[in-house]
């Protein structure tokens, strides 16, 4: 027996489409596998408010807003720790590759930068 997991009910990618629309698209995928839909929340079970704010982010667009409740119940979770090893997450890849920079930097002081070149076999 094969067991495929694939979470489809996560955020977009902030370009292109996501995994689920291929999926949907691809003969393959329904000629050998079985759906099965998840539709109870375990996590944050006993957080009702905090699922419902997270499922809107989801699907949420850029004319959507949310309310001061929402906002307030999300705030609600800063620590104000130290977040260095936490996941980040950034819209941009420049965003990215700055972080992952200083990332980098912070871990591994005495980095060498070495320049890739292309050949061509002959």
């Amino acid at each position: 027996m094969l067991l495929q997991l694939v979470i489809f009910y996560q955020l977009p990618p902030v370009k292109g489409k996501s995994l689920h629309y291929y999926v949907v698209e691809s003969s393959l995928w329904h000629e050998n596998f079985k759906k099965v839909e998840l539709n109870e929340t375990m996590r944050e079970r006993d957080e009702v408010k905090f699922t419902e704010v997270l499922n809107k982010l989801r699907v949420k667009t850029k004319q959507d807003k949310l309310t001061d409740e929402e906002t307030a119940k999300l705030k609600g979770c800063e620590t104000g720790q130290n977040t260095d090893d936490a996941v980040h997450i950034y819209p941009r890849n420049k965003q990215v590759d700055k972080y992952n920079l200083q990332r980098m930097q912070k871990k591994c002081a005495d980095s060498v930068y070495i320049e890739a070149k292309d050949y061509e076999k002959e």
